[in-house]
């Protein structure tokens, strides 16, 4: 006989599902959970299917946790992609800049269709130039591989880098001379030895001297920043700075007269009519010096 209990259980859910809670040897409350989780997963199989459910369940994650894997999955395929599409280019421009191949297949000399094989990433210089369906064959283990090219032994002019270093190494007698003797900054002797800044420092720092070099070249590329010509060209204490080859800071020492003010009145930040007396008469006492008046003397630009 069934108890009481039972009774309203079966009434509740059935016999089958009242069987099947005995033998899971669950309580009713129990019973009643497991059919919300089964209800849940089967929802869920619908929405993502049965083969990732499965995959999910296999790796012990939740489904907060699979969306997470997947998303680093697809993008760690998505950078390993974009690696290899990055040397496919670089080989492509090796091929088109320093090389005079004829591009036919290795295997049936076919002109069509050409693509370029590497069988190993981290080489792009070695490679296997086959056409569509022998590229095909070849990653299906259908082909035996043909023999590997190297570009660089087939290349028809000197690596870009070699050269750089061939032509700094030429000249770089010539360029200390003109840091040196001529006082050259980095962007001189980049316009004319069309050479970037880094590539100069990096061989300059080889140099015994480098040092002194360093200082000649930090020195050089201050004093061409002051020169460099605003939009007022008409203003009379610039024109006078610039024809006595003065920075505003010499300009400010030798006049006694703040290197802000003289760079805000440069600049038309400030207008001569508001300059205090003192300092309107040494700006005149400079725009229409006396005969008498040495550049090095300091006292006679101060009175």
């Amino acid at each position: 006989m069934l108890s009481k209990e039972d009774r309203d259980i079966i009434f509740k859910i059935g016999r089958y599902k009242h069987k099947k809670m005995k033998e899971m040897n669950l309580s009713y409350e129990e019973f009643l959970e497991y059919e919300r989780q089964k209800a849940k997963e089967k929802t869920l199989k619908e929405k993502i299917g049965y083969r990732e459910f499965n995959k999910m369940k296999e790796l012990g994650l939740n489904y907060e946790q699979y969306k997470q894997y997947c998303k680093e999955q697809k993008f760690k395929k998505y950078e390993k992609k974009r690696e290899k599409d990055k040397i496919r280019f670089r080989t492509i421009r090796y091929i088109e800049r320093y090389c005079d191949l004829k591009m036919r297949c290795q295997v049936c000399n076919s002109k069509e269709d050409i693509e370029i094989h590497h069988p190993n990433y981290n080489d792009y210089l070695k490679v296997n130039i086959l056409c569509k369906e022998h590229h095909r064959a070849l990653h299906n283990f259908e082909l035996i591989p043909p023999s590997i090219i190297d570009l660089e032994e087939v290349a028809v002019r000197e690596r870009p880098q070699e050269e750089k270093q061939n032509y700094i190494k030429q000249n770089i007698k010539n360029i200390r001379q003109d840091i040196l003797e001529k006082g050259f900054s980095y962007k001189k002797l980049s316009d004319k030895y069309q050479v970037s800044d880094g590539t100069i420092k990096r061989y300059l720092s080889k140099e015994k001297d480098w040092l002194i070099l360093n200082e000649k070249l930090k020195g050089a590329g201050k004093k061409a920043n002051c020169f460099v010509h605003s939009k007022h060209k008409d203003n009379l204490i610039q024109k006078y700075r610039l024809n006595n080859n003065l920075t505003v800071k010499e300009l400010s020492k030798m006049t006694g007269i703040p290197s802000s003010t003289i760079a805000a009145i440069e600049n038309g930040r400030t207008r001569l009519s508001s300059i205090k007396p003192k300092t309107k008469q040494k700006l005149d006492f400079i725009l229409t010096p006396q005969p008498d008046t040495k550049k090095g003397d300091e006292k006679t630009w101060k009175k």
